[in-house]
């Protein structure tokens, strides 16, 4: 979906707009009793994206601002007896130093859907990463709100942070011809856009097919998804040796 440039990340009408689609795409092909959980970053945090989700019947699982509850995140750290649980990674695997905690009874929830829980995760600061005002002891705060009523935090820690793989999958798509556009007019580009996004989904949907049976193959260019100029160069070979000076006799 094209957007204006000068269009806001948290506009809550354009993100009910995709959803509308989204479930629009999905209808018939999931079992019955499935049901469908919307992931979104804070930006999506908005009341009433979250309650145009709960109408449509969609769960939720949403990032929100640590400093909306900077008090309770900081007495939960500070507290010896909180019940912090070991975090893991997409694996499955203990991850060192990360650690996660429900904090719903602890916080006022009341302007969320009804049933809207608050998980908070803490972690080791990144080698490198900058300080933010949500830092507490060199430690590392994220926090999302859910309505799902399965008991191992843990779990749906897990399974939130997997979201993290749209931005990789924005970084690739601008990447590969994303961020130009084919004309001057909104509407040409705007159909550009909806063609190009219909030409991946089958490839996406193939690529979630084959995990754990194999390693996606490697991108390729084509017509409409031309790769880079530094991703065309070949890069297996070292540099050809300068030929040496003409002698005379």
């Amino acid at each position: 979906m094209l957007r204006p440039g000068n269009a806001g990340a948290n506009s809550a009408a354009d993100h009910c707009e995709l959803l509308e689609g989204a479930l629009a795409g999905l209808e018939g092909l999931l079992p019955e009793r499935a049901r469908l959980v919307v992931r979104a970053d804070s930006a999506g945090s908005s009341y009433e994206f979250l309650g145009y989700a709960r109408q449509a019947g969609v769960g939720l699982a949403v990032n929100v601002q640590v400093s909306r509850f900077r008090d309770a995140v900081r007495a939960a750290h500070d507290s010896p007896d909180t019940p912090w649980q070991t975090a893991v990674t997409q694996d499955s695997q203990e991850r060192d130093g990360a650690a996660v905690i429900e904090l719903t009874d602890t916080v006022d929830l009341s302007k969320f859907p009804t049933g809207a829980r608050l998980i908070v995760r803490r972690e080791p600061r990144h080698p490198g990463a900058q300080l933010t005002f949500d830092d507490i002891a060199g430690h590392r705060f994220t926090a999302f709100v859910t309505d799902q009523d399965d008991t191992d935090i843990v779990e749906l820690d897990r399974i939130m942070r997997a979201h993290a793989h749209v931005e990789d999958r924005v970084r690739d798509q601008k990447q590969t011809g994303w961020q130009r556009f084919p004309s001057h007019d909104y509407e040409i580009n705007s159909v550009v856009v909806s063609a190009r996004a219909a030409r991946r989904q089958p490839a996406g949907l193939a690529r979630r097919a084959r995990l754990g049976r194999r390693r996606p193959a490697a991108p390729r260019a084509t017509r409409d998804h031309p790769l880079p100029a530094a991703a065309r160069r070949r890069q297996d070979h070292p540099p050809r040796a300068p030929h040496p000076p003409a002698t005379g006799p």
